[in-house]
Protein backbone atom coordinates (compact mmCIF):
# COMPACT_ATOMS: atom_id res chain seq x y z
CA UNK A 1 0.00 0.00 0.00
CA UNK A 2 1.13 3.70 -1.07
CA UNK A 3 0.49 6.08 1.82
CA UNK A 4 0.52 9.81 -0.02
CA UNK A 5 -1.49 11.54 2.54
CA UNK A 6 -0.59 14.22 5.25
CA UNK A 7 2.25 13.36 7.71
CA UNK A 8 0.11 13.39 10.55
CA UNK A 9 -2.18 10.88 9.49
CA UNK A 10 0.70 8.06 8.69
CA UNK A 11 0.88 6.57 12.01
CA UNK A 12 -2.94 4.69 11.78
CA UNK A 13 -3.22 4.26 7.91
CA UNK A 14 0.57 2.77 7.96
CA UNK A 15 -0.29 0.27 10.92
CA UNK A 16 -3.51 -0.37 9.51
CA UNK A 17 -2.16 -1.47 6.37
CA UNK A 18 0.82 -3.27 8.41
CA UNK A 19 -1.88 -5.41 10.37
CA UNK A 20 -3.64 -5.91 7.40
CA UNK A 21 -0.77 -8.05 5.76
CA UNK A 22 0.59 -5.82 3.41
CA UNK A 23 4.00 -3.84 2.48
CA UNK A 24 3.78 0.09 2.92
CA UNK A 25 5.55 2.53 1.21
CA UNK A 26 5.03 6.12 2.81
CA UNK A 27 5.64 9.36 1.96
CA UNK A 28 8.26 11.50 4.41
CA UNK A 29 8.59 11.75 7.42
CA UNK A 30 7.30 8.51 8.18
CA UNK A 31 5.70 10.06 11.68
CA UNK A 32 5.92 13.29 13.32
CA UNK A 33 6.99 11.24 16.29
CA UNK A 34 9.82 8.96 16.77
CA UNK A 35 7.94 6.63 18.78
CA UNK A 36 5.31 6.19 16.13
CA UNK A 37 7.97 5.85 13.56
CA UNK A 38 9.60 3.15 16.29
CA UNK A 39 6.30 1.24 16.93
CA UNK A 40 5.83 1.10 12.96
CA UNK A 41 9.11 -0.45 12.30
CA UNK A 42 7.99 -2.81 15.00
CA UNK A 43 4.71 -3.84 13.43
CA UNK A 44 6.55 -4.41 10.25
CA UNK A 45 9.14 -6.70 11.60
CA UNK A 46 6.37 -8.90 13.77
CA UNK A 47 4.42 -8.68 10.45
CA UNK A 48 7.07 -10.10 8.13
CA UNK A 49 6.35 -7.17 5.58
CA UNK A 50 8.47 -4.70 4.27
CA UNK A 51 7.65 -0.30 5.70
CA UNK A 52 10.26 2.07 3.25
CA UNK A 53 9.70 5.57 2.87
CA UNK A 54 9.76 7.77 0.16
CA UNK A 55 13.04 9.89 0.42
CA UNK A 56 13.27 10.53 -3.00
CA UNK A 57 16.22 12.21 -3.38
CA UNK A 58 18.16 8.84 -2.52
CA UNK A 59 17.20 7.84 -5.48
CA UNK A 60 18.47 11.09 -7.50
CA UNK A 61 21.42 10.13 -10.01
CA UNK A 62 22.93 13.53 -8.85
CA UNK A 63 22.60 12.40 -5.40
CA UNK A 64 24.10 9.52 -5.60
CA UNK A 65 27.01 10.65 -7.75
CA UNK A 66 27.78 12.81 -5.23
CA UNK A 67 28.33 10.30 -2.91
CA UNK A 68 30.83 8.55 -4.54
CA UNK A 69 32.75 12.06 -5.09
CA UNK A 70 32.94 13.34 -1.63
CA UNK A 71 36.13 11.96 -1.00
CA UNK A 72 37.65 13.82 -3.83
CA UNK A 73 37.28 17.33 -1.63
CA UNK A 74 39.84 16.50 0.92
CA UNK A 75 39.42 17.10 4.28
CA UNK A 76 35.77 18.42 4.89
CA UNK A 77 35.52 22.12 5.77
CA UNK A 78 31.99 22.85 5.96
CA UNK A 79 28.54 22.57 3.80
CA UNK A 80 25.80 24.78 3.39
CA UNK A 81 22.00 23.97 1.46
CA UNK A 82 19.60 26.65 0.77
CA UNK A 83 15.66 25.11 0.26
CA UNK A 84 13.21 28.08 -0.80
CA UNK A 85 10.18 28.60 -2.74
CA UNK A 86 6.67 30.16 -2.53
CA UNK A 87 4.30 27.30 -1.24
CA UNK A 88 3.03 24.69 -0.78
CA UNK A 89 2.37 25.13 2.54
CA UNK A 90 1.48 22.30 4.73
CA UNK A 91 -1.39 22.26 7.45
CA UNK A 92 0.49 19.79 10.35
CA UNK A 93 4.27 20.45 9.60
CA UNK A 94 6.00 23.57 9.44
CA UNK A 95 8.69 24.43 6.71
CA UNK A 96 11.41 22.55 8.77
CA UNK A 97 10.20 19.41 8.99
CA UNK A 98 8.61 19.53 5.29
CA UNK A 99 11.91 21.31 3.39
CA UNK A 100 15.09 20.62 5.78
CA UNK A 101 14.55 16.86 5.81
CA UNK A 102 15.50 16.38 2.32
CA UNK A 103 18.66 17.93 2.32
CA UNK A 104 19.08 16.41 5.77
CA UNK A 105 18.60 12.84 4.63
CA UNK A 106 21.44 13.90 1.86
CA UNK A 107 24.01 15.17 4.00
CA UNK A 108 23.61 12.21 6.02
CA UNK A 109 24.11 10.02 3.11
CA UNK A 110 26.69 12.18 1.48
CA UNK A 111 28.86 11.95 5.24
CA UNK A 112 27.46 8.25 5.71
CA UNK A 113 26.72 9.78 9.68
CA UNK A 114 24.29 11.02 11.01
CA UNK A 115 24.69 14.77 13.28
CA UNK A 116 26.17 14.74 16.47
CA UNK A 117 24.02 18.06 17.39
CA UNK A 118 21.64 20.60 16.21
CA UNK A 119 20.62 24.13 16.28
CA UNK A 120 17.92 25.72 14.98
CA UNK A 121 15.46 28.97 14.76
CA UNK A 122 12.71 30.51 12.68
CA UNK A 123 9.43 32.65 12.29
CA UNK A 124 5.84 32.15 11.88
CA UNK A 125 3.94 34.40 10.20
CA UNK A 126 1.19 32.29 8.10
CA UNK A 127 0.07 29.68 10.94
CA UNK A 128 1.00 31.02 13.85
CA UNK A 129 -1.79 29.29 15.98
CA UNK A 130 0.06 26.65 18.90
CA UNK A 131 -0.34 23.19 17.34
CA UNK A 132 0.50 19.76 19.06
CA UNK A 133 4.52 19.28 18.24
CA UNK A 134 4.44 23.16 17.40
CA UNK A 135 3.58 25.31 20.05
CA UNK A 136 4.72 27.97 18.70
CA UNK A 137 2.62 27.48 15.41
CA UNK A 138 4.06 26.21 12.15
CA UNK A 139 7.57 27.95 11.10
CA UNK A 140 7.45 29.51 7.73
CA UNK A 141 11.33 29.94 7.18
CA UNK A 142 13.54 28.21 9.35
CA UNK A 143 17.81 28.24 9.53
CA UNK A 144 19.48 25.23 11.28
CA UNK A 145 23.32 24.15 11.67
CA UNK A 146 24.00 20.11 12.21
CA UNK A 147 27.63 19.41 13.42
CA UNK A 148 28.86 16.02 12.06
CA UNK A 149 31.73 14.25 13.91
CA UNK A 150 35.04 14.08 12.64
CA UNK A 151 35.30 10.78 11.51
CA UNK A 152 38.04 10.85 8.75
CA UNK A 153 38.39 14.30 8.98
CA UNK A 154 40.80 16.29 11.15
CA UNK A 155 37.71 18.67 12.77
CA UNK A 156 34.13 18.55 12.79
CA UNK A 157 31.85 19.11 9.98
CA UNK A 158 28.75 22.02 10.08
CA UNK A 159 26.11 22.24 7.75
CA UNK A 160 23.86 25.29 7.51
CA UNK A 161 20.58 25.46 5.70
CA UNK A 162 18.11 27.79 4.86
CA UNK A 163 14.32 26.49 4.28
CA UNK A 164 11.07 28.34 3.56
CA UNK A 165 8.05 27.91 1.61
CA UNK A 166 7.46 31.84 2.42
CA UNK A 167 9.82 33.21 -0.67
CA UNK A 168 9.42 33.29 -4.35
CA UNK A 169 13.08 33.29 -4.74
CA UNK A 170 12.95 29.23 -5.70
CA UNK A 171 16.24 27.89 -4.70
CA UNK A 172 17.00 24.42 -4.52
CA UNK A 173 21.28 24.13 -3.95
CA UNK A 174 23.61 22.04 -1.24
CA UNK A 175 27.24 22.12 -1.43
CA UNK A 176 29.90 20.76 0.64
CA UNK A 177 33.69 22.19 0.94
CA UNK A 178 36.58 20.95 1.28
CA UNK A 179 39.83 21.82 1.30
CA UNK A 180 40.52 20.69 -2.56
CA UNK A 181 37.38 21.93 -3.68
CA UNK A 182 33.28 22.37 -2.99
CA UNK A 183 31.02 19.70 -4.52
CA UNK A 184 27.36 20.88 -5.56
CA UNK A 185 24.00 19.87 -6.18
CA UNK A 186 21.40 22.32 -8.01
CA UNK A 187 18.18 21.87 -9.18
CA UNK A 188 18.16 25.19 -10.59
CA UNK A 189 16.80 24.77 -14.36
CA UNK A 190 19.74 27.06 -15.53
CA UNK A 191 22.79 25.15 -13.44
CA UNK A 192 24.08 21.78 -14.20
CA UNK A 193 23.03 19.40 -11.27
CA UNK A 194 26.30 18.36 -9.95
CA UNK A 195 29.41 20.20 -10.28
CA UNK A 196 32.85 20.09 -8.35
CA UNK A 197 34.52 23.20 -8.24
CA UNK A 198 38.36 22.33 -8.13
CA UNK A 199 40.61 24.64 -6.26
CA UNK A 200 43.18 25.13 -3.06
CA UNK A 201 45.79 27.21 -1.87
CA UNK A 202 49.02 26.23 -2.96
CA UNK A 203 50.34 26.43 0.73
CA UNK A 204 48.86 26.82 4.23
CA UNK A 205 50.53 29.38 5.48
CA UNK A 206 50.58 32.84 4.56
CA UNK A 207 50.48 34.24 1.66
CA UNK A 208 47.50 31.71 0.68
CA UNK A 209 47.82 31.72 -3.16
CA UNK A 210 44.66 30.31 -4.75
CA UNK A 211 45.30 27.51 -7.09
CA UNK A 212 42.21 27.21 -9.65
CA UNK A 213 39.52 27.32 -9.32
CA UNK A 214 37.73 24.93 -12.31
CA UNK A 215 34.46 24.09 -12.83
CA UNK A 216 33.80 20.38 -13.75
CA UNK A 217 29.80 19.98 -14.78
CA UNK A 218 29.98 16.31 -13.92
CA UNK A 219 27.75 13.02 -15.70
CA UNK A 220 25.12 11.74 -14.12
CA UNK A 221 22.37 9.19 -15.31
CA UNK A 222 19.12 10.71 -16.52
CA UNK A 223 16.94 8.25 -14.70
CA UNK A 224 14.25 9.48 -13.16
CA UNK A 225 13.86 9.52 -9.13
CA UNK A 226 10.61 8.62 -8.31
CA UNK A 227 10.86 5.73 -10.60
CA UNK A 228 13.61 4.31 -9.48
CA UNK A 229 12.21 4.39 -6.06
CA UNK A 230 9.32 2.75 -7.02
CA UNK A 231 11.06 -0.04 -8.82
CA UNK A 232 13.54 -0.31 -5.68
CA UNK A 233 10.53 -0.73 -3.16
CA UNK A 234 8.70 -3.31 -5.77
CA UNK A 235 12.34 -5.19 -5.36
CA UNK A 236 12.41 -5.26 -1.72
CA UNK A 237 8.67 -6.35 -1.60
CA UNK A 238 9.54 -9.42 -3.93
CA UNK A 239 12.64 -10.18 -1.88
CA UNK A 240 10.99 -9.04 1.13
CA UNK A 241 13.89 -7.26 2.50
CA UNK A 242 14.34 -4.46 4.38
CA UNK A 243 15.69 -1.69 2.24
CA UNK A 244 19.22 -0.18 2.51
CA UNK A 245 18.78 2.78 1.58
CA UNK A 246 15.18 4.34 2.46
CA UNK A 247 13.96 1.91 4.87
CA UNK A 248 11.80 2.49 8.15
CA UNK A 249 14.55 2.43 10.50
CA UNK A 250 16.67 4.74 8.79
CA UNK A 251 13.23 6.87 8.01
CA UNK A 252 12.99 6.82 12.17
CA UNK A 253 16.30 8.11 12.79
CA UNK A 254 15.60 10.86 10.32
CA UNK A 255 12.22 11.84 12.50
CA UNK A 256 14.55 11.94 15.60
CA UNK A 257 16.97 14.11 14.11
CA UNK A 258 14.16 16.67 12.98
CA UNK A 259 12.23 16.18 16.77
CA UNK A 260 15.93 17.34 18.25
CA UNK A 261 15.95 20.29 15.50
CA UNK A 262 12.13 20.97 16.49
CA UNK A 263 13.38 20.83 20.13
CA UNK A 264 16.26 23.68 19.05
CA UNK A 265 13.87 26.12 17.62
CA UNK A 266 11.51 26.03 20.32
CA UNK A 267 14.12 26.29 22.80
CA UNK A 268 17.30 28.43 21.40
CA UNK A 269 19.16 25.67 22.71
CA UNK A 270 22.03 23.51 21.00
CA UNK A 271 20.75 19.78 20.94
CA UNK A 272 23.35 16.71 21.68
CA UNK A 273 22.08 14.11 19.74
Amino acid sequence: MVIATPASTHYPMIAAALEAGLHALSEKPLTLESATSLALCQLAQAQQRQLMVDHTYLFHPAVQRGRELCQQLGPLRYGYATRTNLGPVRPDADALWDLAIHDVSIVNYWLDQRPTAVAAWGQTWLQPQTQQRFPSGLRDVGWLRLIYGSGANPYPVAVTMHVSWANPDKQRRLALVGDRGTLVFDESPQSAPLTLHRGQFQTQTAPFVPNGPQVEELAVASTEPLKQMCAHFLDCVASNTPSPVSSGSMATDLVKIMEAISLAAETGRQIEM
